[in-house]
């Protein structure tokens, strides 16, 4: 089954060392990674940055914050099902 029993969210850096956001799912009998990359062009996502001195405001505890909060939305959902999410 592809459920989603929990969803957690942290702050990594990327390869060029600027802070972005890592989210696991986690199912019955898997967890599902991913990473987003950090852009310099705004064309592709909303850039949710944290504005503070800690990594010259390009810290997204703020984002983590909003996965964690809005969590409870996907938990119960099929994976899956893509369009529903």
């Amino acid at each position: 089954m592809s459920i989603i029993k929990e969803v957690y969210a942290r702050e990594v850096l990327s390869a060029s060392g600027v802070p972005t956001i890592e989210v696991d799912l986690l199912m019955d009998n898997f967890i599902a990674r991913a990473a987003v990359p950090s852009v310099k062009a705004q064309e592709h996502a909303v850039v949710l940055r944290d504005k503070k001195q800690r990594f010259a405001g390009m810290g997204v505890t703020q984002a983590v914050s909003y996965v964690h909060k809005h969590a409870t939305y996907l938990k119960g959902m099929d994976a899956r099902q893509q369009c529903d999410i």
